[in-house]
């Protein structure tokens, strides 16, 4: 193919948004700095000046993401004024430095590509310069003192997106006039590919999202005077994750410490006595300490060192007393085979033992409570002080779920152990009164007093329930029974009888308040749609962590109906494009509402097609609203693609019985949804491509991937991470896979349902699949074995179908690990573009790398 050249136009953030036409070969007008001068580094006197100036730009310790300029404006970071200036008629910069010392000056640029495309970049100049692409540096003039015009390239790729160019320039004190051009040479199959604007929008990127600051936690003090905010950043140097606790005023959201770790800080908890402080945690890979802090004095004191496992914590509400609840691993005996006395014997904390000790904080004396198996939890501290709400858990394959959990009291100064009751589908527990227990589970869990169905259905137990336990009359009141939302967290405030909630309710998470007296649920007006934690003080003041469908996760304050930024991680995100959303929900034949949500493109046009990435999971949960997630919708909207998020039913969050069609369905049902949604949405958008539309989803979700490409051929291009192909593998294999069938598949085996276990296995309608499929998985899946993703890819390739496979080394059912997610995150979008766009260089260039 002719190579073409298309000038690398520089595009600068200044107010004008006029698009430069694309026939134009040179740079029209640049963003400059001042003039500054730089010290000048010692070197030998017969090297001088040239290699002064080749020190200077070897310099690495810059700051670049400081620089971005806005015409005229006044930055206290870098440099303090920026000004607009346009290129000589034969395209080229003028450079003359007039300081009377060794000075600097920089340029910024800018180029927005809508593809991949390998170029070569090129810059001539007779100054020495660095040319940065991306904050990367890409040239240096070879010369620290050219005495006349050189040109100087270096070949490089173009991701879709906003790229942006800085160039720093140091010149000699001599007054002379020089010059800089540039220009970025490609094939002319990408001249359309190119776009230029003055002021382009910027767009998301994959580091962006896995490199910017992110908000763990957040919590106040008793007294609603203090906040704290746990904050992670992933260390580009060192590849580890640096964590730090900013300490505030709540009420002014003023910022007054910082204490940053290397190491994980966790379960905050606030103490009520004088002076204020918190207990929070601090763990590494191999410990952890349990540490006091105290705002008021800034002294930070270690309570308990070297925990191996930590299981859990509680203090007492005098803080004298600290109850610790940590994991003993047994080792093995070395052994040529291993008997196995329980499916569960595969875990490899299967043999490990749970040890619960008493520590004295006045005496430092310690004592052991109970040692236990694995399987004790410790929950809660009575009000009066004298009992452990524990639980604990044994094994039974008479029924579902397999296992029974006792909850019981533990008296510290006895050691002896009274049993409450004996449950099915417990999540967890917390003390209301001395003589009332909050417990939370499955609708089913006090046996039919939770449950909220028709006969004809199967509760789904993972719709988690709410209960008010009374010990002493031995009754209990469902409290959510006819509370649509699933529960996500409970605090319970003992002295007002209310219970801060934190629910599942469709596909955003709200927080809620239920007044015990009066039997009423008050949902409270937050700032965003997906709240991720709560905290509330005893006067009521909340913070919160959250975000919402196009807005990054932030810490809140909110008191008498207002909320404020407490911390924003990443307050640049606010700059970057990002597309509008629009609820379009789908209504079934049968007249049933299935929700969605539309993500429109960054650069939408109504004029023109895109293409459409289906996204759901289809399993016990809807897709959540956050601004991230596993599959961040605003990344994918960013690279032009429009999303649409489907919640079919069987999820949580839309009440019980709408949840309780998850149980024993296995595709069905929700495939049928699927389907109707995305030719509803298609008929409906003009601007929709509808021969462009790619599915995607994992675990259950990676199951609903290929159990659609079995049903219908509406999709071009379908990605299954951690699917499921052959049910009863799934079901024998899996670390979990039985005790999740004990709900999506109850009372339902591969001997006595041959209709779900193989009818519903994709595997049996391999033949069917006509659309291209990438499926992946971690190599050290434990949940869904990868053998899943494995016996499929057999199959469709022995049937000739378009499929690939890409397992992720050492990745487990999520890929966590920063440079393979990357990695994992550039892939989902490669092969999208690969199939809907027509556009294979980004896919093929990915491999080529490793």
């Amino acid at each position: 193919m002719k190579p073409g050249f298309i000038y690398f136009i520089l595009c600068i953030l200044f107010l004008s948004t006029a698009v430069i036409p694309q026939n134009t070969g040179e740079p029209e007008k640049i963003l400059q700095s001042e003039y500054f001068a730089v010290p000048q580094p010692v070197v030998k006197k017969q090297n001088g000046l040239s290699e002064q100036i080749a020190l200077l730009l070897k310099q690495t310790e810059i700051d670049l993401e400081a620089i971005d300029p806005v015409t005229g404006s006044q930055s206290n970071r870098i440099y303090t004024s920026w000004k607009e200036t346009s290129a000589s008629r034969n395209g080229t910069f003028s450079l003359k430095n007039t300081t009377g010392a060794l000075a600097e000056v920089w340029l910024c640029l800018f180029i927005v590509s809508d593809a991949f495309m390998p170029v070569t970049v090129e810059a001539e100049s007779d100054a020495s310069f660095t040319l940065f692409l991306n904050e990367k540096a890409l040239i240096t003039s070879k010369s620290g003192l050219p005495d006349s015009l050189v040109r100087n390239s270096e070949k490089t790729q173009l991701t879709n997106g906003t790229h942006r160019a800085v160039i720093r320039c140091i010149l000699p004190a001599d007054n002379k006039e020089r010059s800089i051009s540039l220009a970025v040479n490609t094939e002319e199959a990408f001249a359309e590919d190119f776009t230029f604007a003055l002021k382009p929008v910027k767009r998301l990127t994959t580091l962006q999202l896995l490199d910017d600051d992110k908000v763990s936690s957040a919590s106040i003090s008793r007294s609603g005077k203090y906040a704290v905010v746990s904050v992670s950043r992933y260390n580009t140097v060192n590849k580890k994750t640096d964590y730090s606790l900013r300490l505030y005023d709540a009420q002014s959201q003023k910022l007054t410490a910082v204490f940053p770790q290397s190491s994980v800080m966790s379960r905050l908890r606030w103490m009520a006595s004088q002076p204020e402080s918190f207990i929070y945690t601090e763990s590494n890979s191999s410990e952890t300490n349990i540490r006091q802090y105290f705002p008021a004095t800034g002294n930070n004191l270690v309570l308990y060192r070297g925990i191996s496992d930590l299981e859990s914590y509680q203090i007492s509400e005098d803080g004298k007393l600290l109850y610790i609840l940590k994991s003993v691993r047994t080792k093995e005996e070395s052994k040529s085979y291993k008997r196995y006395q329980n499916p569960n014997d595969r875990w490899p904390w299967a043999n490990s033992k749970n040890k619960l000790i008493l520590l004295d904080l006045n005496s430092g004396q310690e004592h052991l409570l109970a040692d236990f198996d694995n399987s004790l939890r410790l929950h809660d501290i009575s009000p009066d002080g004298k009992r452990l709400l524990i639980s604990f858990s044994e094994d039974h394959f008479d029924n579902r779920p397999f296992s029974r959990t006792y909850s019981a009291e533990l008296n510290p100064a006895t050691g002896e152990i009274d049993t409450i009751r004996v449950f099915d589908w417990y999540r967890s527990a917390q003390y209301l009164s001395d003589d009332e227990i909050i417990y939370s589970g499955g609708p089913s869990m006090f046996g039919k007093e939770g449950v909220n169905v028709p006969d004809s259905l199967i509760p789904n137990e993972y719709d988690t329930q709410i209960y008010l336990y009374s010990i002493k009359k031995g009754s209990v009141s469902p409290i959510t029974k006819n509370f649509n939302p699933a529960i996500n967290s409970i605090y319970a405030n003992q002295k007002k009888r209310i219970l801060h909630l934190t629910v599942t309710e469709g596909s955003m998470q709200f927080y809620y308040e239920y007044d015990i007296k009066s039997g009423s649920f008050k949902r409270v007006p937050l700032a965003i749609e997906v709240v991720n934690d709560i905290s509330v003080s005893d006067a009521g003041q909340v913070v919160y962590t959250g975000s919402g469908a196009t807005v990054h996760e932030k810490a809140y304050y909110y008191h008498n109906g207002v909320s404020k930024i407490l911390h924003d991680p990443a307050p640049h995100q606010t700059q970057f494009g990002k597309g509008k959303t629009k609820v379009f929900n789908y209504t079934t034949p049968a007249g049933k509402s299935i929700d969605g949500l539309l993500y429109y493109p960054v650069d939408f046009d109504p004029e023109k097609k895109y293409p459409c990435i289906v996204n759901y999971y289809g399993g016990t949960s809807p897709v959540s609203q956050d601004f991230e997630g596993r599959y961040p919708k605003n990344l994918w909207t960013s690279n032009g693609y429009f999303v649409y998020v489907v919640q079919p039913s069987g999820a949580t969050g839309y009440g019980q019985e709408f949840s309780a069609i998850h149980v024993n369905d296995w595709g069905k049902t929700t495939s049928d949804e699927i389907i109707g949604a995305v030719n509803n949405l298609t008929a409906s958008h003009e601007y929709i491509a509808k021969d462009k539309i790619g599915c995607i989803g994992a675990s259950y979700g990676g199951f609903m991937t290929m159990t659609l490409l079995t049903r219908t051929d509406i999709f071009a291009a379908g990605i299954s991470h951690a699917g499921i192909s052959l049910l009863p593998s799934y079901w024998g294999e899996g670390y979990w896979g039985y005790l999740y069938s004990a709900i999506a598949t109850a009372e339902s085996y591969p001997w006595n349902r041959k209709d779900i276990y193989v009818d519903q296995s994709p595997i049996f309608h391999a033949d069917k699949v006509n659309t291209p499929l990438l499926l992946l998985h971690g190599n050290s899946d434990t949940n869904v074995p990868p053998g899943e993703s494995m016996q499929f890819y057999t199959a469709l390739k022995i049937l000739g179908k378009e499929v690939e496979l890409v397992e992720i080394d050492k990745q487990d059912h999520h890929i966590l690990e920063h440079d393979k997610r990357d990695f994992w995150t550039r892939l989902i979008i490669a092969w999208f573009d690969k199939q809907l766009k027509r556009q294979p260089g980004y896919w093929e260039h990915l491999f080529k790398q490793k």
